[in-house]
This record gives C-alpha cells, structure tokens and sequence, in this order.
C-alpha cells in the first residue's frame, strides 16, 4: 500500500470521528459545528516550530492509552482560539474554551474506534498550555492532521500532531494503514472466487433491518420535565407550622437561573418568562456532558 493510500484512510477515520463529534456537539450542546479533516502529512521535528513561527499558540494535550501511552496534541493559534470561543459562546457559554471542546472530541474519538477494537482506547482529560510552539513539541516522524473547523460561516484552523502510534490503533480497528517506512506492493496471490449461494433478498428480512434502526417508534415517548426554583430544609416541626401567607425562603438568590430536569437528571438551567398568560423557562445552558454522565451515577 502507497503512502497517499495511508493517508487517504488516516483521513477516512478521522472524518467518521469528526462526524459523531458532530452529531454529539448538536444533541449535547445545540452547537452546530464540524471539524473538517484536509491534510495528514508526515511531519519531522524540526518542520513544526517553522510552520507556527513565533505566533502564541494554545497547546492541547491528551494521553492516549491502548497497549502503550502516546501524546496528541491540538494545536490553534491564540488569535483563532479566542475568536473561536467567542463565536462558541454566542450559542452557548458552557464550552468556554477550547479544552472543553476538545473533551468531547476525545469522547468522539474512543467511542468511534471503540466499536471496532476489543478495548477502547482510552484519552485522558484535555489540558491547556499556551506559549510558542517548538521543535521539542514534535515527536520523531510524527503526523500532522490539518482541519478546518466551521460554525455559524466562520472557518478555522487547528492542527493535531501525534505519533506513529496513532497508524497502529488505525490498523487495529480494522482500517488496514500500512506503516508509511516499509509500505510496498503487496506481491501478486492467485485467488479463486468464492462460490456463495442465493441470498435472501427478501421484503421480510429487509424489513427486519430497517425495524432494527429505526428509533420513531420512541418520538412520542413523554419525560418529565420539572424546572426546579430552588430547595431548602426544614424541620418537621417547621412543616407542619407551615399556612396561607408564610415565606419560605430557597436556597437560590433574585436572578439566578432555575435548573431544569428530566426524568430526575439535570439537563440545562433557564430563566423564567411568561408567555401569554403562563410561565415559562427559557433554556440559557446546558449542562456540560461529562456532569451529566456524573449524575447518572448519583441516583
């Protein structure tokens, strides 16, 4: 396998993790955003100070574990980041930075080839360095993945570094990269073709496939959704003294944001409104995902 095959599948993958970052980002967040992969290049130490220059970057780095540990690292310009978080923050101020968005891509990114390996690999939390870029910052023939990330007509530009590690967890998953030292034409193997029988092409069976992915059966499914003021405690003796006119005083001060749950799990918080004759909560933040996943384990 050529090297611009190796390529052109490093870039396959990353473009199914970048749609499920995607779809996670619309559903978790109501952030439309995509990150588009256009280049993966073998990159050698020295070229990398050269390609930021002298420019304050922010460096994101995760541990990623599978048989072995290796370093990713996002890097962005200062100036694209903070243009980014704000463009960001205009729909919706939970992520506000860009380690945040990248938790959820590492999410994205163990889920997606999770599904193909007999154990995840697993991505440690996101963190944030700012300064210059060097050469020590470039492990030997490392890859550079190019993206263009896109949100509300603004593009952007991000790159990953990360080493060779990276082909082998490919590989792995099923995705067949060769290494990009030793890649050769594979020699010339004589090879019958299999003789299969009549498949089933039946309507019945294509139906059951269909039933098998088709969630609307669950788009009339009802949740309570229960907007909570706030909370305090008392003492039963305090209940029971309770009448018309008594003032309970919450734990929330005027003009904090009301939470919002569904089915017992916080969702997002909100501010009252009244539409026509009746209050309404108007969504301002959703809850971050991995504080939702937390409060899965609370109940």
């Amino acid at each position: 396998m050529t090297d611009t095959v190796a390529k052109e599948l490093i870039l396959k993958v990353e473009s199914e993790i970048a749609n499920e970052f995607s779809t996670m980002m619309a559903n978790d967040a109501m952030i439309t955003i995509t990150f588009n992969p256009k280049s993966a290049e073998w990159l050698e130490a020295d070229d990398l100070s050269a390609l930021f220059g002298e420019a304050p970057c922010q460096i994101i780095s995760s541990t990623i574990t599978w048989q072995k540990e290796m370093i990713q690292k996002f890097i962005i310009t200062e100036e694209y980041a903070t243009a980014l978080v704000a463009k960001i923050n205009e729909i919706n101020d939970a992520v506000d930075s860009v380690n945040i968005l990248l938790e959820n891509w590492n999410l994205a990114g163990q889920n997606n080839l999770g599904a193909n390996l007999e154990s995840a690999p697993e991505f440690s939390e996101p963190e944030l360095d700012i300064r210059q870029i060097t050469a020590a910052d470039s492990p030997d023939e490392a890859l550079h993945i190019q993206y263009e990330i896109e949100i509300d007509g603004a593009v952007f530009h991000m790159s990953k570094i990360v080493g060779m590690g990276w082909q082998t967890i490919l590989e792995a998953a099923n995705l067949d990269v060769t290494t990009v030292d030793d890649a050769e034409e594979s020699p010339s193997i004589s090879v019958d073709e299999a003789d299969f029988g009549q498949l089933d092409k039946s309507e019945s069976s294509r139906e059951s496939r269909d039933e098998s992915t088709d969630i609307s059966m669950l788009y009339d499914l009802k949740l309570d959704v229960v907007v909570e003021l706030g909370r305090t405690q008392k003492p039963v003796q305090d209940i029971l003294e309770l009448g018309r006119g008594t003032i309970v005083e919450l734990d929330k001060l005027a003009g904090d944001p009301v939470e919002i749950y569904v089915n017992g799990k916080r969702l997002a918080l909100g501010e009252v409104v009244v539409v026509d004759d009746h209050f309404g909560v108007r969504i301002t933040q959703l809850v971050r995902r991995n504080e939702r996943i937390k409060s899965l384990g609370d109940s």
